[in-house]
């Protein structure tokens, strides 16, 4: 019996060690983590202060542009706005008039604000680029998807309707890397949603998702993510940007 006691004694103390040093490792790691998330978020509030959105508000309506939604709309990350989407759609679409009301951190329940700001009664194009932020929140897709199909046929007449999203959330550095497949995943859902509700509304979806073999935001993320490791680069915007010229 002397003995059973004596080898409980040692295989309990053994064990409490070995539970006290995982439970230290993990409370590391995760803070690690949260600290350098905090970090990251911090530098890409500053970005978010420090960016100018791309506008061309002009008397000139020959060719009009509304533009909708985050800050990949406000053109976050980009070195200029004339290299944010909003830019580039400007140059492409030869436009004389465009009105960015895009909102960093915006979510799709916020395009209901947004849409009332909107100055003119036509557009020739309105771009709505919105999505990422709700995959961020983890919201639900399904009530998302309905709440951005009801918005859509709120907006002012227009000739043309294309919306888009970030292509694939989980490549971005900023988020830690056992969480990128579940965002990844998630990123997919909001696609095909999205898609199915723009189709049916008589817009173009654009979806921005490349093949992770060959996507250059995974395979080359110093070069298409900005220094906050968050948003497109000028480099960034501009892939994203040649799949949406495809469908102007």
């Amino acid at each position: 019996f002397l003995y059973l006691w004596l080898l409980y004694s040692v295989l309990r103390l053994v064990y409490m060690k070995i539970f006290i040093f995982a439970l230290l490792f993990v409370t590391i790691f995760f803070l690690y983590h949260y600290l350098r998330l905090q970090s990251k978020i911090a530098f890409s509030k500053n970005l978010v202060k420090n960016t100018t959105s791309f506008n061309m508000i002009t008397d000139d309506y020959t060719k009009t542009v509304l533009v909708l939604g985050d800050s990949t709309a406000f053109g976050v990350g980009a070195t200029s706005p004339d290299e944010s989407i909003p830019g580039l759609f400007s140059k492409a679409t030869y436009a004389t008039y465009l009105e960015n009301q895009g909102v960093s951190g915006a979510v799709v329940h916020d395009l209901q604000e947004q849409v009332k700001e909107a100055k003119l009664e036509y557009y020739d194009y309105i771009l709505i680029q919105i999505g990422g932020n709700d995959v961020v929140a983890r919201h639900n897709v399904i009530l998302v998807s309905e709440e951005l199909s009801q918005i859509i046929n709120t907006l002012p007449k227009h000739k043309k309707l294309m919306v888009q999203m970030c292509g694939n959330l989980g490549t971005a550095p900023l988020l830690p890397w056992f969480v990128r497949g579940y965002y990844t995943r998630k990123n997919l859902e909001y696609h095909s949603a999205f898609e199915s509700v723009v189709n049916r509304s008589g817009g173009i979806y654009v979806n921005l998702h490349i093949d992770p073999s060959i996507d250059p935001f995974k395979l080359e993320p110093e070069i298409y993510f900005s220094s906050d490791s968050f948003h497109p680069s000028s480099a960034g915007y501009k892939v994203w940007f040649q799949k949406l010229e495809k469908a102007i």
